[in-house]
């Protein structure tokens, strides 16, 4: 069974290159203005794009209750138009230069925070609108698993958005696709030509929308389930039987309370040992877990 992924084929990659539209003369002349050049290792490249702009806030279903968090607004195209359609914008901007234009521009409906959007403790959010620099992607992922919300619309670079949505079996398939799964319901929602960005990037980019789910699968040990999943793609090339052995201890287990022995015999009854991480799907993955954690439990009443 293949990770849940909804495709949208709302628009398609050609319709995407249609047009250079008012926002390119707008954002040149303002980076003028600031002697503002972006900074290509923090991934600074701009939407210009009106008719993607929509399809975002269209995708968010925004409301006059919401609170919205925007990571990275750059010079505020997309919070202007965010702050005219909800309660409240809170927007993290990392490079101080277009913080300080930001925080004499915007809205006051528009709380604007300085900082690396990794590190600072967010304000309480409802839905995230944000076009998203490959960098931080997959620590953002993360982090956001902490935090409550209805559902984000993300633009994410082709290749990290592809991570995401890979299907089982494929080399695509990483740590992120499985944690993505077991959190979220995906929606790949459509390609952007990196046309529609100034400077133009590298690559094209995909739209993603993310709704945590309200029913995750059950687990008998949630943390072991993610100590598992790292374990098994830090030697992804690995099967699982093998990269168990060579990292069981990090799982939790104390050194010196297992023999050689006893840990081989635990890992050879565990099914789809014999697998490479990327054959499983979520589902298999929670039964490996939940059957490791029934083994554990079962080795300790035997002391």
């Amino acid at each position: 069974m293949n990770f849940a992924i909804q495709i949208v084929n709302k628009f398609q990659l050609p319709l995407m290159r249609y047009r250079v539209n008012m926002n390119v003369s707008k954002i040149k002349e303002i980076m003028r203005s600031l002697n503002f050049h972006p900074n290509s290792k923090l991934g600074q490249t701009f939407l210009i794009d009106d008719r993607i702009i929509r399809e975002q806030l269209d995708f968010a279903d925004l409301t006059k209750k919401d609170t919205v968090l925007e990571v990275g607004p750059g010079f505020g195209v997309l919070t202007e138009e965010l702050a005219q359609r909800v309660d409240k914008v809170i927007a993290v901007e990392y490079d101080k230069t277009l913080y300080s234009y930001l925080r004499e521009r915007l809205p006051g409906n528009v709380e604007v925070i300085y900082g690396d959007v990794l590190e600072v403790e967010l304000p309480k959010f409802n839905k995230i609108v944000s076009n998203i620099p490959y960098q931080i992607s997959s620590p953002l992922i993360f982090k956001l698993t902490d935090h409550q919300f209805d559902l984000a619309v993300f633009m994410f670079q082709h290749e990290f958005a592809q991570r995401l949505v890979a299907k089982q079996g494929t080399k695509q398939v990483s740590r992120l696709t499985v944690m993505a799964a077991y959190h979220y319901d995906i929606e790949l929602l459509g390609k952007v030509s990196r046309t529609s960005f100034l400077p133009v990037p590298k690559v094209d980019s995909d739209l993603i929308k993310l709704t945590p789910k309200k029913r995750r699968p059950l687990l008998k040990n949630e943390q072991l389930f993610f100590k598992l999943v790292k374990v098994v793609f830090n030697e992804r090339r690995k099967m699982i039987r093998n990269s168990l052995l060579n990292q069981f201890f990090k799982l939790g287990l104390s050194k010196g309370k297992i023999t050689k022995d006893r840990l081989k015999e635990i890992i050879d009854r565990l099914e789809y040992n014999n697998y490479r991480p990327e054959q499983l799907s979520l589902e298999q993955f929670i039964q490996l877990s939940n059957a490791l954690h029934s083994a554990i439990m079962n080795l300790n009443e035997d002391r």
